[in-house]
C-alpha cells in the first residue's frame, strides 16, 4: 500500500519498489499531452477516469454479525467453526490443492448459511466492499420466508435507524452514511435476484471497531487482498473548439454516453443520463476525438 496513513502501509516494500503508480499516472499524463500536440484545436478531445480510487475501508466484515445482533440472534456454532476451518486452510495449504477444493468448499459454504439464515429476517449476501448488501428472508420468495409483503417498508425503516445509528470506536464517527432500497433506483424484471438493501459505508476511515447501544461492540480486522478500492467520484476534461475554461458542475458517468452519441449524431434508444451540453455544442460530429 503506497499510502503512508493506511494501516497496512509496508515502508519497506515502498521503499525497494518506488512508487509504481506514480510513474503509471505520469505516463498517462504524458501520452496525454502527445494527443493534444497532435490534433487542432477544433477538435474535441475527451479524458475520461471513470472511477476515483481510495483506501478500501468497508464494514462488510461485520455486516451480517450486526444484523444478527440487531435481531437478537447468536451465529450457529457451525458457522463459527467453518469460518476458522477455512482461514486456516488458506494459511497451511498449497494453492493448487485450494483451488481443486473450491466447489466442495462453496457447497459446504451453502449448507452451512442456508442453517443460519432461514429463521433470520434478513441477511449478508456477498457484495463488493464498497457497499453492503442486504436481503430479505421474504415469504413467498425465499425458501423459508420469515417476512411478509407488507411488513418490508417497516423492517427497512427500522433496519435504517439502528445501522445509521453505529459509530466508528476509534474515531467516535458515523459508520454508515445511508441505507438504500434497490428497488428507489433499480428496475426490471429481474429485480428479485437483486439484495433489497443496500448499507453506504463511510470510507474516510478504517473500520475495525464498531458499536451501538443496541449491538454493543464488534472488532474485527480487515482480512482482504485489496488495500484499495473505486471510488463513486471522478474527473474528466475537455478541450476543443467551444469548450469554454473553467468546471463543469453536476455531471454523472451516466451522461457520457448519451453526449457522445449526440455529438457522433447517433440517436440512443431507452438510456441513463443526458447529454452534457457544455460538450454537445463545442463540435461538429466528424470532429470527434476521444481518449479514456
Amino acid at each position: 500500500m503506497r499510502d503512508p496513513c493506511h494501516p497496512q502501509h509496508d515502508a519497506q516494500a515502498h521503499a525497494a519498489v518506488g512508487d509504481p503508480v506514480l510513474e503509471i499516472y505520469r505516463a498517462i499524463d504524458r501520452a496525454i499531452g502527445e494527443i493534444l500536440t497532435a490534433v487542432d484545436d477544433d477538435t474535441l478531445v475527451v479524458v475520461l477516469s471513470c472511477t476515483g480510487m481510495g483506501p478500501n475501508y468497508s464494514g462488510n466484515l461485520f455486516l451480517d454479525e450486526i444484523l444478527r445482533r440487531i435481531e437478537g440472534r447468536k451465529a450457529p456454532a457451525v458457522l463459527g467453526g467453518w469460518s476458522r476451518l477455512k482461514r486456516r486452510a488458506k494459511q497451511v495449504l498449497p494453492v493448487s490443492i485450494r483451488r481443486r477444493g473450491r466447489k466442495l468448499s462453496r457447497r459446504v459454504d451453502e449448507r452451512v448459511l442456508h442453517s443460519d439464515r432461514q429463521h433470520r429476517r434478513c441477511f449478508f449476501v456477498p457484495h463488493n466492499d464498497m457497499s453492503g448488501a442486504i436481503r430479505v428472508n421474504l415469504a413467498g420468495r425465499e425458501a423459508e420466508g420469515q417476512v411478509q409483503p407488507a411488513e418490508v417498508d417497516a423492517l427497512f425503516a427500522t433496519l435504517r435507524e439502528d445501522l445509521l445509528a453505529l459509530r466508528n470506536l476509534d474515531t467516535g464517527g458515523p459508520v454508515v452514511g445511508d441505507v438504500v432500497r434497490t428497488a428507489d433506483y433499480c428496475k426490471g424484471a429481474h429485480l428479485s435476484a437483486l439484495p433489497d438493501f443496500f448499507v453506504l459505508w463511510r470510507r474516510d476511515h478504517p473500520i475495525e471497531r464498531i458499536g451501538s447501544a443496541k449491538i454493543g461492540e464488534l472488532t474485527l480486522r480487515h482480512r482482504g487482498n485489496r488495500t484499495g478500492d473505486h471510488r463513486p467520484d471522478s474527473i474528466f476534461f475537455a478541450r476543443g473548439h467551444g469548450v469554454q475554461p473553467g468546471r463543469i458542475e453536476g455531471v454523472s458517468i451516466l451522461d457520457f454516453a448519451p453526449t457522445l452519441a449526440a455529438l457522433a449524431g447517433v440517436a440512443l434508444g431507452e438510456r441513463d443520463g443526458v447529454p452534457i451540453r457544455a460538450l454537445c455544442g463545442a463540435s461538429q460530429p466528424d470532429r470527434v476525438r476521444v481518449s479514456a
